[in-house]
């Protein structure tokens, strides 16, 4: 599943995928897709899986650049609240089936309950104004033409 907040501030789920493992390959075409659909640049990722432990210790002097950021852009990074409240929604529906026919099958269930999901959703990130400016600051020539 792949979460993104737009340069207004708004929340959308940019799409799911399935695969037999999580490997480079894997979010290679992932990527792949996000760009073949529109998706022109992403500032900052933030990934959750057991890989990443291995590549914090690996990759530490480039991962600590994280601390550059204020406090509000570091909690939206850090944070796993709103990919967890997506996660718990999509478990609602799936929980009850203990098979599906297909991938294609689940896919589908899967994107009519984000449908719902994100209709919820209606509201900008909070202090989002805040963020922006201070993103702009460190992305000047990548969110300042948006502001």
């Amino acid at each position: 599943m792949v979460i993104g907040i737009d340069l207004d501030g708004n929340k959308d789920v940019l799409g799911m995928w399935i695969g037999e493992n999580e490997s480079a390959k894997f979010w290679l075409s992932v990527l792949n897709d996000l760009k073949n659909r529109g998706v022109q640049d992403i500032l900052i990722t933030c990934v959750e899986y057991l890989l990443i432990i291995r590549s914090w210790r690996t990759n530490w002097d480039e991962l600590a650049t994280f601390f550059k950021y204020p406090p509000e852009i570091r909690k939206l990074i850090y944070t796993t609240n709103m990919i967890e409240s997506y996660h718990r929604q999509l478990r609602k529906v799936t929980k009850g089936k203990s098979i599906f026919p297909t991938n294609e099958a689940l896919l589908k269930m899967l994107y009519l309950s984000t449908m719902d999901v994100v209709r919820k959703w209606t509201g900008r990130v909070q202090n989002w104004g805040q963020m922006l400016l201070q993103l702009s600051v460190f992305f000047p020539d990548r969110v300042g033409q948006h502001i």
